[in-house]
């Protein structure tokens, strides 16, 4: 590998940082730097970082901090101190320019002064509408997410019923479905709550998710807490299909080590996407790394932010999720470096990953913690005592002294400048109005809940058609069972009529003087009655009982 076997970071000391050996597979380094706002921890991280760069390195930021800090490295220095620094380090520009036609390195040193930054940042509908830095938006497809992700979505490290069913909805998802598509699966995969409408229960659509339909109750196993989580992703736009033309070209990525790759969330409004992109960022370098054959760079700052004493939530998947990560990449040729202004804010667990310490001035209450965790000796402790801006405690053996920090051969970002001001001052030609990318993604979200919408829609008309057709069945049904009353109705009191004339002419009979029951059934033949003699007595006994039962209902007169 072309570059320096090892690489300055202090003139005076010549103490330099050991990153690969010729000839040999790059050793992963776990790089941590500790030291309060204001003495010099970016220019170190700095100083590192372009150690890495002129040995082949891939270097990949994420840019927890939101201050673009990275990007100045495409810029030559400017303020005068810079400047005297750089000539007291006989680094600036003429010295290696005179060095570079007798000294190689020094041609290399020049060559890799300053070097360009590609930004990425996920899609959001809330960029900013006016000229901002050239950057590349990205969209994150949905079937790329695996278990941590997921769990981290859900805020649980465990496979509940919601990672279940989140992650099936996933795997069933094809390549040109998107977040809408996604939450359609998970409604169908879910029991949910029904309202009766024209008496058939139905769910209803939800027009700003997609006209998903219904509504659910209990905990986060349910279809509607599974909405609830994914509404974020609604409102930015950054969950997309495997298919979507913003998807990013990992492997590309990773072999070109000209950029030094940026990874910005600030235009995002929420803590928890930001999260998600930065472990999902994490997940794609580890799964593309065995692509690539150079040896990547990640750095992640503010460890404190990632890894904190006591998360909770979200950030407590993040934060098992990442040390788990810096556990198991030093096998992947992956170095990693971060960054905290203390110790004491950061889980004890995640700090005690990073091998590699710079110890700038950070506090000396800290002192005890960090020479119990780095295993710092006493004569070096006294040290961090006296430190004072740029200077740094490395905790290698043996201890060589305190270094003092040599300032990057790039610009270096200055308190109260903003990365924007100045690309607008150096590249004007590389700020860039992002309005028509908005305007084409408002458009393809309208047409697909426009789509859902009328999904919907169709649904619904089908069901009340559907209810009007069961309503008219429902009116013929009752009118054949009316029409049946009535006949039934009409043939009992046809019946009824009869027997009575029946009964009478039986009557008559017998008050005529036809006393036997058998002759009375005889005559009835003639009046086309067939009774048996036995009916025939029935029938007389319940008149004669009917007969007696009046009288006695009938009150004497008195004389």
């Amino acid at each position: 590998m072309r570059g320096f076997k090892t690489e300055i970071l202090d003139t005076e000391t010549k103490q330099v940082l050991k990153i690969d050996k010729e000839g040999r597979p790059p050793k992963a380094q776990m790089i941590i730097i500790f030291s309060a706002t204001g003495f010099g921890k970016t220019s170190c991280e700095e100083r590192i970082k372009q150690s890495f760069k002129a040995k082949g390195y891939t270097i990949i930021e994420l840019d927890v901090k939101e201050e673009m800090e990275a990007c100045f490295a495409q810029f030559e220095p400017e303020e005068s101190y810079h400047l005297k620094r750089l000539r007291d380090q006989h680094e600036d520009k003429e010295t290696l320019q005179a060095l570079a036609e007798v000294n190689p390195k020094a041609q290399m040193m020049l060559e890799n002064a300053t070097y360009p930054v590609k930004i990425y940042h996920p899609f959001t509908f809330s960029i900013p509408h006016e000229k901002i830095p050239e950057q590349i938006f990205y969209t994150i497809p949905l079937k790329s997410l695996h278990d941590s992700e997921i769990q981290f979505l859900i805020g649980e490290a465990k496979e509940n019923q919601s990672f279940k069913l989140l992650s099936k909805a996933i795997r069933e998802l094809k390549d040109d479905e998107s977040l809408a598509h996604l939450l359609h699966k998970v409604m169908d995969m879910t029991e949910r709550q029904t309202r009766i409408i024209g008496g058939e229960e139905i769910r209803l659509p939800d027009s700003d998710r997609y006209s998903i339909r219904g509504t659910t109750t209990g905990t986060i196993q349910t279809a509607d807490d599974v909405g609830s989580i994914m509404d974020i992703f609604i409102r930015h736009g950054f969950l997309s299909s495997m298919n979507d033309e913003l998807n990013l070209d990992w492997v590309k990525i990773l072999k070109d080590n000209k950029h030094l790759h940026l990874f910005s969330q600030r235009y995002l409004d929420g803590e928890k996407e930001k999260y998600f992109n930065r472990l999902w960022i994490i997940n794609q370098i580890r799964r593309h790394q065995k692509f690539v054959k150079r040896p990547i760079l990640l750095i992640v700052s503010e460890l404190g932010v990632l890894c904190p004493k006591k998360p909770v939530g979200y950030v407590k998947v993040f934060s098992a999720y990442f040390q788990r990560t810096v556990r198991t990449v030093r096998t992947q040729k992956i170095s990693i470096m971060s960054d905290a202004q203390t110790i004491s804010v950061i889980d004890e667990n995640a700090f005690k990953l990073f091998t590699e310490g710079f110890f700038g001035n950070a506090g000396l209450e800290n002192l005890d913690a960090y020479a119990q965790a780095y295993k710092i000796p006493r004569e070096t402790l006294e040290d961090m005592k006296e430190l004072e801006s740029g200077e740094y405690v490395w905790n290698r053996k043996p201890y060589a002294g305190i270094i003092k920090m040599n300032m990057p051969l790039h610009m270096h970002k200055e308190e109260g400048v903003e990365f924007d001001s100045v690309m607008a001052r150096l590249a004007p030609e590389r700020m860039i109005n992002y309005s028509e990318l908005i305007k084409k993604r408002k458009e393809i979200e309208k047409e697909i809940k426009a789509h859902f919408k009328e999904l919907a829609e169709k649904e619904i008309a089908r069901l009340e058609d559907a209810e009007k057709k069961r309503r008219i069945e429902r009116e013929k049904l009752s009118n054949v069972k009316t029409a049946v009353a009535e006949m039934q109705s009409k043939v009992i009191t046809t019946k009824k009529a009869e027997i009575e004339r029946r009964n009478n002419i039986v009557k008559d009979l017998y008050d005529s003087g036809i006393t036997s029951s058998r002759k009375i059934s005889a005559e009835l033949e003639k009046y086309g009655y067939k009774l048996g003699h036995v009916q025939v007595s029935t029938i007389l006994k319940e008149f004669k009982m009917a007969t007696e039962q009046k009288k006695e209902d009938t009150p004497a007169k008195q004389e």
